[in-house]
């Protein structure tokens, strides 16, 4: 028997209903909601193996992707999955691109870069907790 329990703030479908992961219909979550957590102090917390990872090839820790988190704007919105976090526990997630100008100092300019963020609200809806964050991945 598999095991499901759901440890987002998100009441839709769950991953029975959608055997591919993905759920339709836009955002689980609003983005001035999402802003508004990742602005607290303490309100982005690196849930995953692979957002640390991510985080620290980045060169930033939880605050930083915070600091990224409050320049999404609603067209980066890509889709929202269910992500297993460990296993049996599940979360509605939103994945976002942020394309960010910055300087690079090795070139001497400045370029674009883009960040894929995935993320979820915790069920007492007080801390957004990430998932993946990270470049775009060569495949």
């Amino acid at each position: 028997m598999v095991r499901f329990r759901n440890v987002s703030a998100y009441r839709g479908v769950t991953t029975s209903e959608a055997p591919d992961r993905k759920i339709a219909g836009g955002p689980c979550y609003p983005l001035g909601l999402v802003k508004k957590i990742a602005g607290k102090e303490n309100g982005v917390l690196l849930v995953t193996k692979q957002s640390i990872t991510d985080a620290s090839d980045l060169g930033v820790d939880a605050s930083g992707i915070g600091d990224l988190i409050l320049e999404l704007t609603e067209a980066g919105y890509i889709a929202s999955e269910w992500c297993e976090t460990t296993p049996g526990y599940w979360a509605a997630c939103d994945g976002y691109q942020l394309d960010r100008n910055e300087f690079l100092d090795a070139i001497s300019r400045f370029v674009t870069i883009q960040y894929y963020l995935k993320f979820y609200i915790n069920t007492a809806e007080t801390i957004l907790m990430m998932v993946s964050n990270h470049l775009p991945r060569v495949r």
